[in-house]
């Protein structure tokens, strides 16, 4: 008879948060997109005035401009995520190589909002709540911090015993 494998517990909680956080991910995001289309199709009931329009920082315009491309891309970042998760709780191979490649991306998107926030020109910042230094610090130490804990995760899953756990088969 063979032996069952241990379980490495960190494994099944990364497991575990990446499927909750992505079925979250997709079912709010996925209600946005239905009451942002019937938001669309109505009269919206909102109206701005032109001293309203010229305080908002221009920012605020180009993500509205996109909204639809942001939401549609978060969705599906959700569902990717959502089975990552899915497919490291199941001890499928696949689920931790996507994992391996979604912690990377976001340790990647860290740096890139960090430097974008080092270059930011003062149209782009102009509204904000926070100073640029301020905000350089933050994203900047953010940016440190989530390569030092993805990083550890992704060493975590690529070490020989949790690597044991998984199975190359779909």
């Amino acid at each position: 008879m063979e032996q069952a494998k241990q379980q490495s517990t960190l494994v099944s909680a990364i497991g575990w948060i990446m499927l909750v956080a992505g079925l979250l991910g997709v079912v709010g995001l996925g209600l946005n997109m239905v009451f942002l289309g019937l938001y669309e199709q109505g009269d919206g009931g909102v109206s701005l005035t032109p001293d309203e329009v010229s305080e908002m920082p221009p920012l605020f315009f180009r993500i509205l401009e996109r909204v639809w491309l942001i939401l549609g891309l978060a969705w599906a970042s959700c569902l990717v995520m959502g089975l990552a998760g899915l497919g490291v709780v199941r001890r499928r191979e696949w689920g931790r190589l996507l994992s391996i490649l979604l912690l990377a991306i976001s340790v990647l998107v860290g740096f890139v909002g960090a430097y974008a926030s080092l270059g930011a020109d003062a149209a782009t910042m102009d509204g904000t709540m926070i100073p640029r230094p301020v905000s350089i610090v933050l994203n900047t130490g953010l940016a440190l911090l989530t390569a030092v804990l993805h990083g550890w995760l992704i060493w975590k899953l690529n070490t020989p015993a949790v690597r044991a756990e998984f199975k190359k088969v779909p």
